[in-house]
């Protein structure tokens, strides 16, 4: 079963943006390699082994944020609908109450009240 994906946050998304970029920018970059005379290529290889550290580095970044942020989303979402129904069914405890046991409806109210005021 797929999850559901929340969207990111603009910081997230400019990040991952910039992180493209940066894919291209050395996928161009290893194309340029291939034109260098050879003495010149030790020292590109080495600016591309820098900048692959680099964009590793931002992609490990990038998929801890992600994976953090979308399983946060999930458990809110999960405690989200755990209340929802815990409400639904104190008010059926309620209905239940009212009309089977009217006679204990004031009581229930006060223990309401008295335990479950902020």
């Amino acid at each position: 079963m797929k999850q559901k994906e929340y969207p990111m946050d603009e910081n997230y998304n400019q990040a991952l943006k910039f992180l493209t970029e940066q894919i291209a920018e050395r996928d161009k970059m290893i194309e340029q390699l291939k034109l260098l005379p050879p003495e010149a290529r030790p020292e590109g290889l080495q600016l591309l082994d820098q900048l692959n550290k680099a964009i590793e580095k931002g992609e490990q970044a990038l998929a801890e944020e992600y994976d953090s942020y979308q399983n946060l989303r999930r458990l809110e979402e999960e405690r989200d609908s755990m209340f929802d129904d815990l409400a639904e069914r104190m008010v059926m405890v309620f209905i239940h109450i009212k009309y089977r046991h009217p006679e204990k409806l004031e009581e229930m109210k006060a223990a309401l009240l008295n335990n479950y005021t902020p």
